[in-house]
C-alpha cells in the first residue's frame, strides 16, 4: 500500500488530508511537528511526504534539508505545502528543499493529482 506521510501544524489541514485520503488507496500519516515527521519518515519510510513549508520550531526547508541528507529518506519526493505569496514564483519548491508545490488553500483534485502524478497512478 502506498503511504502518504503529511507534516503541518495545522490541525484543520491534518483533518482535511485525512478525510481525501481517508477514501483512496494510500496509507496515511500526521505528524504535527518537523521532528516527529523527520521521526517517521525515517522509521516508516513514506512513498511521499507532504510538507508544510511554515512549521514552527523547524521550518518545512529545514525539515527537507535533514531529509535530503538522511539516506533512507533523501529519495523520498516531498511536496511543499505553502500559502505564502511569494510560493507562486516557479522555483518556490526547489527553494525550499521539495519537488513540488501544492499551494493552500487546495482542492481535493488538487491533492490527488499531484499526488497521482508522482506516485505513478
Amino acid at each position: 500500500m502506498v503511504t502518504v506521510l503529511t507534516i503541518d501544524d495545522d490541525e484543520a489541514i491534518l483533518l482535511l488530508v485525512q478525510t481525501i485520503l481517508k477514501r483512496t488507496s494510500y496509507r496515511s500519516l500526521f505528524a504535527s511537528s518537523g521532528s516527529e515527521g523527520l521521526y517517521m519518515a525515517e522509521a516508516e519510510q513514506p512513498d511521499i511526504i507532504l510538507l508544510d513549508d511554515s512549521l514552527p520550531v523547524m521550518s518545512g526547508k529545514e525539515v527537507a534539508a535533514q531529509l535530503r541528507t538522511n539516506p533512507r529518506t533523501d529519495s523520498i519526493p516531498v511536496i511543499i505545502f505553502s500559502a505564502a505569496l511569494d510560493s507562486r514564483r516557479p522555483d518556490y519548491a526547489q527553494s525550499q528543499g521539495g519537488d513540488a508545490l501544492l499551494a493552500k488553500p487546495f482542492s481535493k483534485n488538487d491533492l490527488l493529482n499531484i499526488l497521482d502524478s508522482y506516485l505513478g497512478k
